[in-house]
């Protein structure tokens, strides 16, 4: 199978690179102040200076491990078979699982450390 018809491989890494790219600038340039255009923002995150620094740390580690995950995941669909409708409905729910992980721990994390 040509890697182009490998959807599976194309929605993972199209997404597991972006979500690479973004947690590397937010870990060199995080946001300094709360904000509502960009960030880690959440009701929790945003509560004080503090929750907001650590959100942003925190959670952008966990963008960088949630797209290095989707390539990886991608990269081995090049060796197992997935047909088309199947890839298609595993890469957008495991590119949505680890959204919810992200948020999961984050918010998680953010309450374990500021109770």
């Amino acid at each position: 199978m040509d890697w182009t018809e490998n959807t599976f491989l194309l929605l993972t890494i199209t997404t597991g690179l972006p979500f690479i790219i973004v947690a590397l600038i937010t870990m060199q340039f995080p946001p300094k102040k709360i904000n509502h255009l960009y960030g880690y923002r959440t009701k929790a995150s945003m509560k004080t200076q503090d929750h907001w620094d650590f959100a942003q740390k925190y959670s952008s580690k966990q963008l960088l491990f949630c797209g290095l995950f989707l390539s990886i995941a991608g990269l081995i669909s090049t060796v197992i078979t997935i047909e088309k409708p199947a890839s298609i409905y595993s890469s957008i729910i495991l590119i949505v699982l680890t959204l919810v992980i992200l948020f999961y721990n984050t918010e998680t994390q953010l309450k374990k450390r500021f109770k």
